[in-house]
């Protein structure tokens, strides 16, 4: 397998900038070395283009619907934009796009070339059922009428979605859009009103802290990918609640999998913008995404909003080398 390293300092849709310098830094530590795992070719492709200049976004002056503007709007869409086309390329070569921002605001863009690919697809020439595995301490659901602050990074889970400001949904409009039934919104623990309202509405399926360690990393992807074959066979069985939606056929999904480093608990990942006590274990993340990137149907990888700037003690810089060495050999099975 060859897997591509992108980078992405962007910040334009956070309220800091310290995330621009988190791929320079995972680079700096090593990170090609970790990702060196038996039968993996990486390569590094560089960072995208990123405008330069950020500034402090502004409080919102009205509601987006009352005219106010979405500050950084224009400068993140144009990082958006590079990003699908970086994630694109790597994906018609063949490869693993794997995405180190950076801001989570950059997903959509790497969304809208992975629903776009046909390299995705288990037989060419119709791309893949998207499925978005999103791992996050906050739900992303934003919109901009919902959102009390107006920070873009609040908002690319719903804009894969087809919800959202049209210009930013002008970056996959001509992508088929991943369904709220192939959504998986994970940890996620600190939501607002109207994330709460959006979760009520449609069918993403939520799945607490407390929840994945009742079922288990292994029965949560039973549901996610019902019946695949990276399971032993006595967890190869359906679960009721799988039953009950549209599930994709494992073979036909093209995973999008989003690694909020938030999603971990402060205590082992405190380098984040926003931390929110209460999250998952390093190795919890790394065993939901390991069975995910050995299923063989992984398109798609990021990992976004470290703030290696306010970290303790290297606490978080060493948990991601932990986290992606075990991704490493996760990959090496698929």
């Amino acid at each position: 397998m060859r897997v591509t390293v992108i980078g992405v300092p962007s910040a334009w849709g956070a309220p800091d900038p310290g995330v621009t310098e988190t791929p320079a830094r995972l680079r700096a530590a090593g990170l090609l070395d970790w990702l060196a795992g038996a039968g993996l070719e990486v390569r590094d492709h560089g960072d995208v283009p990123v405008l330069r200049g950020w500034q402090a976004p502004a409080t919102l002056s009205a509601p987006v619907s009352d005219g106010g503007q979405l500050p950084h709007l224009c400068e993140l869409l144009a990082v958006q934009r590079e990003v699908r086309q970086a994630v694109g390329r790597t994906l018609e070569a063949g490869e693993l796009p794997l995405l180190i921002g950076g801001e989570c605001g950059i997903a959509p863009g790497a969304m809208a070339a992975v629903a776009a690919s046909t390299t995705c697809a288990p037989v060419g020439g119709t791309p893949a059922r998207p499925v978005i595995v999103w791992l996050d301490a906050h739900g992303d659901l934003n919109t901009p009428e919902t959102s009390p602050s107006g920070l873009l990074c609040g908002m690319p889970l719903s804009v894969a979605l087809g919800r959202g400001h049209p210009e930013s949904l002008a970056v996959g409009a001509d992508t088929p859009t991943p369904s709220p039934e192939d959504t998986w919104l994970i940890g996620a623990r600190d939501l607002d009103a109207g994330e709460l309202a959006t979760l009520a509405e449609l069918p993403i399926h939520q799945v607490t802290v407390d929840e994945l360690r009742g079922l288990g990393a292994e029965q949560l992807i039973e549901r996610i990918l019902p019946g695949a074959a990276i399971l032993p066979p006595e967890a190869r069985v359906l679960s009721p609640q799988a039953s009950e939606v549209d599930t994709p056929d494992p073979a036909e999904a093209a995973i999008y999998l989003h690694i909020d480093v938030d999603c971990i608990d402060p205590s082992e990942a405190p380098g984040v913008t926003f931390p929110v006590a209460g999250g998952l274990g390093t190795a919890e993340v790394a065993d939901l995404a390991g069975y995910l990137c050995a299923s063989g149907r992984l398109a798609a990888l990021t990992i976004a909003s470290a703030n290696l700037l306010v970290d303790e003690e290297d606490l978080t810089l060493n948990n991601l080398r932990m986290l992606l060495t075990s991704i490493s050999d996760a990959l090496s099975l698929a």
